[in-house]
């Protein structure tokens, strides 16, 4: 799996690196399988879970953004659960709202997933500014996407497995990423 604060000063000091996931904030057995900054043209690329292109993220003053991925496995009991957390911050809020109305509209195109269309899950009210979530089953996997915007910042969270991918276990781990940003970036 692979996808974001006014004034540069303000900006320059809030490290999206600390707004991501920890190992901590997950359940014991999980482990960090990659993690780095995300530049504009890295966000563009095709490892980017929703490529936007680097125009619109400079057009949206997109500063950078963090990603870390993590994993379990247990072949015992025959399951994989991967987390995808991933930040990107900008310069302002109305840029991490469009980059956020970007992903929706983007999630929402059957173009962006090779002909399946992700469900469009219920989202309850809360999680930020905008906020949506959705379902992609594929291969007997199912991934669980929560996508919003807090302030100046924009955040993706990616629940990936076998089973016990649930929306409510999503939600528990985008809150704890929303927590550190409102503590941290000031959303």
């Amino acid at each position: 799996m692979s996808a974001l604060v006014c004034g540069s000063a303000i900006a320059a000091s809030v490290d999206p690196k600390v707004l991501v996931l920890r190992v901590a904030d997950l359940p014991v057995g999980f482990s960090v399988t990659t993690e780095g900054y995300v530049t504009n043209g890295d966000a563009a690329s095709g490892n980017a879970v929703v490529p936007i292109p680097v125009s619109r993220s400079v057009q949206w003053g997109r500063l950078t953004g963090y990603e870390r991925t993590f994993e379990k496995d247990d072949a015992s009991a025959g399951f994989s659960v991967a987390f995808l957390s991933n930040v990107s911050v900008f310069r302002a809020s109305s840029g991490a709202k469009s980059a956020a109305s970007y992903l929706f509209a983007r999630f929402a195109s059957r173009r962006q997933w090779d002909g399946l269309l992700p469900k469009a899950l219920p989202m309850p009210v809360g999680l930020g500014d905008r906020a949506r979530m959705y379902r992609l089953d594929a291969q007997g996997n199912s991934t669980i996407f929560v996508v919003w915007c807090t302030g100046r910042t924009q955040a993706l969270l990616g629940l990936a497995g076998t089973d016990r991918v649930t929306p409510e276990k999503a939600l528990l781990y985008a809150r704890k990423m929303q927590t550190r940003i409102q503590r941290l970036a000031g959303g």
